[in-house]
């Protein structure tokens, strides 16, 4: 079985909220696209989803960092893509 991260972020955004789960390698590196690859979500460590889940808040503090700037309707059409 894969190890998974049990990362999960409620993240408030200008016009309403989102949830953020990225259990999968996919979804986590689709994630970080989304941010436009900021140098933090690009450290080497952060490739083992476990230590993802170690570093959970910390990387929801980035998270809330980037969001609040961002619409929530930007979060669901990005993740129908």
């Amino acid at each position: 079985m894969a190890a998974r991260s049990n990362t999960v972020a409620f993240l408030e955004c200008s016009n309403g909220y989102v949830q953020v789960l990225t259990l999968e390698q996919r979804q986590w590196e689709g994630l970080v696209k989304l941010m436009n690859e900021p140098a933090w979500a690009l450290d080497p460590a952060l490739r083992d989803p476990l230590e993802r889940g170690r570093r959970g808040a910390e990387i929801n503090r980035h998270l809330r960092e980037w969001r609040a700037r961002k619409k929530s309707r930007m979060w669901s059409s990005a993740a129908r893509r």
